[in-house]
């Protein structure tokens, strides 16, 4: 916004008692004028987060529908029990750490 006091802006310059009344005056507009946009970012952002609440449910409702049709779970289950069995340690005993066999393969396919 330019007005008769832009070169002033950013100065030490003290507006006499006249300058502060023409001042505040000129500020009404502007700040009436902020007032509605602040409103109407509130109620776009308002939308918005509608819109990524309805994002957020088709993405959970596409990632779970898509698990059903996954390759894994089209697997016959007796390929699935070979894989598991080629998992477990052979020369030890299975350790019961969720990060290792057979309790990682629990965590992929609860039918194991």
């Amino acid at each position: 916004m330019l007005s008769e006091f832009t070169s002033r802006l950013h100065t030490n310059y003290i507006p006499w008692d006249g300058e502060i009344s023409q001042i505040k005056q000129l500020l009404i507009k502007p700040q009436i004028e902020l007032l509605t946009l602040e409103k109407e970012i509130q109620r776009v952002q308002g939308l918005l987060n509608d819109l990524f609440l309805k994002r957020d449910a088709l993405q959970g409702t596409i990632k779970a529908h898509k698990a059903l049709i996954s390759i894994p779970r089209r697997l016959p289950w007796d390929i699935l029990q070979e894989i598991f069995l080629h998992c477990l340690p052979t020369d030890t005993n299975a350790i019961m750490d969720c990060k290792e066999a057979p309790l990682l393969l629990g965590r992929i396919c609860s039918n194991w």
